[in-house]
């Protein structure tokens, strides 16, 4: 049985930015390149939950990036990409200190609300 993400999201410690070689930063559609030479800049981990179905994943990103890409702007957070490590998945959270919180809420919400309810 596909249960909700937890009500407090299950994270990683942040992981601090090496000092910028090259402070300019634009993401590249489709492939991943964090902002990881911006000062500032952290990434905080949101892992999903083991028993999360592959064919929900499309359905969690949206057609083209649509829904991480909404998350993003409402969050205030830089970029977020899903990653697969060893079968379980996990949200790659890139934002200035404070925007990850509400990247993690908006992201279970949308998982609870938006995506668990089709793929159970």
């Amino acid at each position: 049985m596909i249960q909700s993400m937890p009500a407090t999201p299950i994270t990683s410690d942040a992981i601090i930015c090496p000092p910028p070689s090259m402070p300019v930063w634009t993401p590249i559609p489709g492939v991943y390149s964090p902002p990881c030479c911006v000062p500032g800049m952290k990434c905080t981990l949101l892992w999903m939950r083991e028993d999360v179905p592959h064919h929900a994943m499309g359905l969690f990103i949206g057609a083209k990036g649509v829904h991480f890409k909404n998350i993003t702007a409402l969050s205030g957070a830089a970029y977020l990409f899903l990653r697969n490590q060893d079968g379980r998945f996990f949200v790659e959270i890139w934002g200035y200190p404070g925007t990850e919180f509400t990247a993690m809420n908006t992201l279970c919400y949308h998982w609870n609300y938006n995506v668990l309810p089709f793929v159970v």
